[in-house]
């Protein structure tokens, strides 16, 4: 579907908000029971007459429902939509990795080819730990040993060395020193720093290694980080064979260039983004086809506006919108499934977030005036992660930015002056759909509310 920017907003954004106030209708009442005893079979709607059966040809290809919910629950697409728009966990298969060849490449290009420490950083949900797993995948055919394991808070430096250190293989110990290499590890003690963990290594390692280092932002110890500088610097100093990817949120792995500077010409720094409109639509597409449950035009745009490039959302509002359309004995995902599907995603996340689900409500239930002021910072750290107070001045009307600032208040986090960023950094997707269903719910629709990104085609950039 070929929707203009001007021409096609109202028109658009109109028949969402129909759908969803047709939804959030209350249910009819129900059919009154057959008492027994029954003489004949009950009319299944949908189905003609017995006195006209006769008459009404049969029906080509009926269209699958279901007698009730739990009817639905053995629809085998069911499966198929939750494995094929999988949002809890990362992918690993390489065709499942949409919109991030230039940052698979890089990767590989930094620490395959280039021999340096990568760090990867970006909100949850970007992809970060999917992109490092395939990845891991790329390496292992290289012939490289990749080693992973996901940062605790608790975690010391030689806690967290070690656990690396006891999962290297056989073959990338020195000939016949196995045993002396098992008897020394044991021997390093709780203490050790950097440099005698990079002896160690240096000692028994004859392969290539690569530590992957995933929620690296998790470790809550300054001294700690400092202390995994330190480690890098002396990992190429001396030339060795292991490289380090560090993942996690660009903000907290800041302090890593900051305070040990000459670690930049080690390190490639890859940030993570949203994908692209074209990979959004691609993400979709091919996980339909693979549920054998087409969306239609309609469902595809009203997802990829509101998930504004996320891959975690675009996933997590297409499973919803699946089993809706399922439950309803559907063929194909309509706007109206869709809708439905990111109502009940909100819901989810709502009971996860109680503090912020709290204040959207607030929010998106008064203020109607600064509606679009809220709705476009919200997007604007959607797409970017962070919002600068300077930005948003200039794009909205006077003190509007201030305003909408201070009234996200507690869900917000300030990294400077100027750069603030959502405590959730997934929410941002939740408060805009919530603006939506406020709008259904108002019956009423207002250009300026729910702002459409420049292009509302599918395929142009978002």
């Amino acid at each position: 579907m070929v929707v203009s920017a001007q021409k096609g907003r109202r028109g658009f954004w109109s028949s969402l908000v129909r759908g969803l106030t047709h939804l959030l209708a209350p249910a009819p009442a129900p059919r009154p029971t057959l008492s027994a005893p029954i003489q004949k079979a009950a009319h299944v709607e949908g189905e003609p007459e017995a006195s006209s059966r006769v008459q009404t040809p049969p029906r080509a290809t009926p269209r699958i429902r279901h007698g009730n919910s739990f009817d639905a629950l053995t629809d085998p697409r069911r499966r198929r939509v939750t494995i094929n728009f999988n949002s809890t966990q990362p992918v690993e298969n390489r065709r499942d990795l949409y919109g991030r060849a230039d940052k698979l490449e890089a990767l590989f290009n930094s620490v395959v080819l280039r021999e340096q420490h990568a760090l990867i950083y970006g909100a949850r949900g970007s992809g970060k730990t999917s992109l490092v797993r395939v990845f891991a995948d790329y390496a292992d055919q290289q012939g490289l040993i990749v080693l992973y394991t996901a940062c605790e808070p608790h975690h010391s430096f030689p806690e967290l060395l070690k656990l690396y250190f006891e999962t290297i293989p056989r073959s990338a110990i020195a000939a016949g020193r196995d045993i002396l290499f098992r008897e020394k590890l044991r021997d390093l003690g709780a203490g050790f720093g950097p440099r005698e963990g990079v002896e160690f290594l240096g000692e028994f390692t004859t392969r290539r290694l690569i530590f992957i280092f995933d929620e690296f932002d998790r470790i809550l110890s300054r001294e700690v980080r400092l202390e995994f500088a330190s480690f890098l610097k002396l990992l190429a100093d001396a030339r060795m064979p292991v490289q380090a990817v560090l993942v996690g949120i660009g903000g907290d792995l800041a302090d890593l260039i900051t305070d040990h500077p000459s670690l930049r010409r080690h390190l490639t720094a890859i940030p993570i983004g949203r994908i692209s409109a074209a990979a959004v639509e691609e993400m979709i597409d091919v996980g339909a086809e693979q549920a054998g449950l087409p969306f239609d035009d309609a469902s595809k745009e009203l997802i990829a506006s509101l998930a504004c490039g996320s891959p975690y959302h675009v996933r997590l509002f297409c499973a919803h919108a699946g089993l809706h359309a399922l439950r309803n004995g559907q063929d194909q995902v309509t706007s109206a499934a869709a809708l439905s599907g990111v109502i009940a995603a909100s819901d989810d996340w709502a009971l996860l977030n109680d503090d912020d689900a709290r204040l959207f409500r607030q929010l998106s239930a008064s203020n109607v005036a600064l509606h679009h002021a809220l709705a476009h910072v919200a997007r604007s750290a959607a797409m970017f992660d962070a919002v600068s107070a300077t930005q948003l001045g200039r794009e909205l009307p006077s003190g509007q930015a201030e305003q909408a600032i201070t009234m996200f208040g507690p869900a917000l986090i300030g990294r400077d002056s100027d750069q603030y960023a959502f405590r959730d950094t997934v929410a941002p997707q939740f408060f805009l759909a919530l603006l939506l269903t406020q709008s259904a719910r108002r019956d009423t629709v207002h250009d300026n509310v729910i702002p459409l990104p420049e292009t509302s085609r599918l395929g142009q950039a978002l």
